[in-house]
């Protein structure tokens, strides 16, 4: 039995810090990765996904604009469009 694994990703737009709060998740090691729109990576961070437990990344020094951002578990990933204000 599959069940599908939900993540939060706030605020959006975002500021200084962007948040994922892990949604339906029993311990797996999740990749989340935020890329510009040319698909370069610019923060990187792996962190294991327990439901309810969040993930912050430290956003000051990125430049406003359109940034993605993916969270992989090895099996599935989630892909989240994010605005820097």
């Amino acid at each position: 039995i599959a069940t599908t694994t939900y993540h939060k990703v706030s605020p959006n737009p975002f500021h200084d810090r962007l948040k994922v709060v892990f949604g339906n998740s029993s311990g797996h090691m999740v990749n989340a990765r935020l890329t510009d729109v040319s698909g370069k990576t610019v923060l990187q961070k792996n962190s294991v996904a327990v439901t309810g437990s969040t993930l912050e990344f430290e956003t000051s020094s990125l430049p406003a604009g359109i940034y993605v951002l993916r969270l992989f578990d090895g099996r599935t990933i989630q892909v989240f469009k994010v605005i820097k204000k």
